[in-house]
């Protein structure tokens, strides 16, 4: 027997450099600045009027963070 986790497949944006979280803090609804690395925050990803265009969860790295969109565009995160 398969032992499926998810029942749909979901994209995940890598994002490195030394201002991933200064970025990201500017663009989602949590304070990214104050996780440590290697844990998992849930938060949404809003447009200009802040209504909700992404549901993310995100993974702090040493080297950046790992953007997992579990709902929304990844198409229009990336542009």
């Amino acid at each position: 027997m398969e032992n499926i986790f998810w029942e749909s497949s979901h994209s995940i944006l890598e994002l490195t450099g030394p201002g991933v979280r200064n970025f990201l803090h500017g663009q989602t609804t949590i304070n990214i600045l104050k996780p440590k690395s290697d844990r998992f925050i849930k938060c949404c990803w809003l447009n200009p009027l802040g209504r909700v265009r992404c549901i993310l969860e995100i993974r702090i790295t040493d080297n950046g963070a790992d953007v997992l969109v579990l709902s929304g565009n990844i198409k229009e995160l990336i542009e």
